[in-house]
């Protein structure tokens, strides 16, 4: 299903108003939370639409999704990718080139890894 940009435009507004409305129930700072688009399974087009409409941070399920969305998106400084989904060993390196966050962390020998790319990458 796609949406038009005045509905997703609608949705964060709705969900950043609960956000807002539960960070002062939680006494947080709304400046801290940060509100992640998960754009699996959706389209380039959607997700233009997304950020076209204030998303900056995006969420991914696939690595291989991830690299492509981003290609074709293009480069945007302002967008920060996030990793929500299982990572496979063998991908490390591709998570570490294409990712800005990782929330699927999930043993001590993965981390070495990633460790060991990302210090590659800021070479």
């Amino acid at each position: 299903m796609e949406y038009s940009v005045d509905q997703i435009r609608r949705n964060l507004e709705i969900v950043g108003n609960r956000i807002k409305q539960a960070s002062t129930r939680g006494d947080r700072d709304i400046a801290d939370i940060k509100l992640i688009v998960v754009t699996k399974s959706r389209s380039t087009n959607m997700i233009q639409k997304a950020i076209n409409t204030g998303a900056v941070y995006l969420g991914e399920n696939y690595v291989e999704e991830a690299v492509a969305k981003k290609t074709e998106v293009g480069g945007d400084n302002q967008i920060e990718w996030h990793m929500i989904g299982h990572i496979q060993s063998r991908k490390a390196r591709s998570v570490a080139l294409n990712f800005d966050m990782i929330h699927s962390l999930d043993s001590l020998k993965l981390a070495v890894k990633l460790d060991r790319f990302s210090k590659e990458v800021k070479k």
